[in-house]
């Protein structure tokens, strides 16, 4: 995303929804970001393989941006693009506003039980990045190794690690 500071948002969803159903003769998209929040970036992927899209990385494509980029049927990434990786994370700040807004309506009785549901949201989060890199044909090795990684621990890949994981292809 270029136009939003905050990165990849459900705005932007919504906006690619929008210029591919006004522009049905759109085979790749071109992709540049920093990042941004992986829920979008996953919703934005289902409407690159809906549309059967190419994907050419430029200049840099971390966090939620790779998730944009594997979602392309053709991944390209161009000379000098630097592709960056991070462990999942949700700040202590966040969880705590989170569970200031959401616990009425979420039936939370407490922080104990917020916990429980975090845990839980946790596991359904990495289940479905596991998921989604396995149906993307990323091999076991690369995903085994981007699973691992921790929040504030960042991986960028060689072109040739990129290759051998078949993330470009």
């Amino acid at each position: 995303s270029d136009k939003h500071d905050d990165g990849i948002n459900y705005e932007d969803a919504n906006e690619l929804k929008r210029l591919l159903s006004e522009n049905p003769m759109i085979k790749t998209l071109k992709i540049t970001s920093g990042g941004g929040f992986s829920g979008a970036a996953y919703e934005i992927s289902r409407t690159i393989i809906d549309y059967s899209l190419d994907t050419i990385a430029s200049n840099e494509c971390v966090s939620a941006c790779f998730v944009v980029f594997l979602s392309g049927v053709n991944r390209i990434v161009e000379k000098g693009t630097s592709i960056g990786l991070h462990g999942s994370y949700w700040t202590a700040d966040s969880l705590k506003e989170y569970f200031d807004d959401c616990k009425e309506s979420n039936g939370w009785a407490n922080e104990m039980a917020f916990a429980a549901w975090v845990y839980e949201e946790g596991r359904r989060d990495a289940a479905r990045a596991y998921n989604f890199l396995a149906d993307r044909k990323v091999k076991q090795i690369f995903i085994d190794k981007m699973m691992s990684l921790h929040s504030d621990q960042y991986w960028y890949p060689t072109r040739q690690e990129l290759i051998m994981a078949g993330v470009i292809n």
